[in-house]
């Protein structure tokens, strides 16, 4: 799911998923905010609310221990919908963002290390919600997974 050339690593740490999978997703199992992005005005056309996706999203979290109201890292929610004239189109997009730290410049910030999107027509409110769900569960796995060690101390 990773485009070839989007990470360049030293071919010495290079030491295939398993790396990639922790420097996407490794944060030592620290819950995270929840930011769920404006709808447009599609959206609101079929009925799908902020708060459905935010309940969604913060029930998954809140039953994996992994949300916080003060965190910083984060867990950003897009659904975008649009009204076409042969009907609605959407977008729904996961963004999974943590804190780096350069040693070298003494410089910091936040990062995007891990998203996962999907697209389609749909004017079904449940159906869209349900991508997010399923993007959610997806995220879940994997963030557990490769967090799993530090979990299970908790």
């Amino acid at each position: 799911l990773v485009a070839a050339g989007c990470y360049a690593l030293h071919p010495a740490l290079a030491t295939g998923q398993g790396f990639l999978d922790r420097f996407e997703l490794f944060a030592d199992c620290k819950p995270m905010e929840l930011f769920v992005e404006d709808l447009s005005e599609g959206a609101a056309e079929i009925g799908l609310t902020e708060g459905a996706i935010r309940a969604a999203a913060e029930s998954r979290l809140r039953s994996a221990r992994l949300y916080s109201e003060a965190s910083d890292q984060y867990l950003y929610a897009n659904v975008h919908v649009v009204n076409l004239d042969i009907g609605y189109a959407f977008s729904v997009r996961l963004e999974y963002n943590k804190q780096f730290f350069d040693p070298l410049s003494g410089l910091g910030g936040s990062a995007t290390t891990w998203h996962r999107g999907s697209t389609g027509y749909s004017g079904n409110s449940g159906f869209i919600l349900s991508q997010v769900s399923t993007l959610l569960d997806h995220f879940l796995v994997e963030f557990l997974r490769v967090n799993e060690a530090v979990c299970g101390k908790r």
